[in-house]
């Protein structure tokens, strides 16, 4: 049986890797965080106002996402899409390293305890076989010996 639940550092690496350029292309938006910021307001005084804002924080405008001015019936839109500055990406790839890290650890804890009950039942269902084997083997005996017992006592049957 191969043990799957041993430390492999290219494993956490690869997943590493993953969830960085998950990062990369993510806009942060509720609970997901991504390197990706959306910049927008109803008018385009406060647009502006917001962008300049972000811009003097070391945001940058990204280079490939729109820049929109969006109309719906009579409601409109500006929206921009930047890029965290490097010190806070820093930080938030920091927690999202250790995070991987700690669900590639718990899931390897999960397969080792998995791995050991599994072996712990195998164990225990050998271990009731061979005792079932000699209870019937026992039982076997005494079947014979009673018989032959009870045949001592009334002799071989002839009629």
């Amino acid at each position: 049986m191969e043990i799957k639940h041993t430390f492999n550092q290219a494993d956490l690496d690869r997943l590493t890797k993953v969830a960085v350029d998950a990062y990369q292309h993510t806009e942060s938006f509720g609970s997901s965080v991504g390197a990706i910021e959306s910049v927008s307001a109803d008018y385009p005084s406060q647009f502006l106002a917001l962008y300049a804002e972000k811009l003097a924080n070391g945001y940058t405008l990204h280079p490939t996402m729109p820049v929109d001015f969006n109309q719906y019936g009579g409601n409109q839109f500006f929206r921009a899409y930047m890029v965290k500055p490097s010190h806070v990406q820093e930080e938030e790839l920091k927690a999202i390293k250790a995070k991987v890290e700690a669900e590639y650890r718990a899931e390897l804890r999960r397969q080792y305890d998995l791995h050991l009950e599994a072996m712990i039942a195998d164990s225990v269902a050998r271990a009731e076989r061979e005792a079932l084997k000699k209870q019937e083997a026992a039982r076997q005996k005494l079947v014979e010996q009673a018989r032959k017992d009870a045949i001592a006592a009334l002799g071989e049957f002839d009629a």
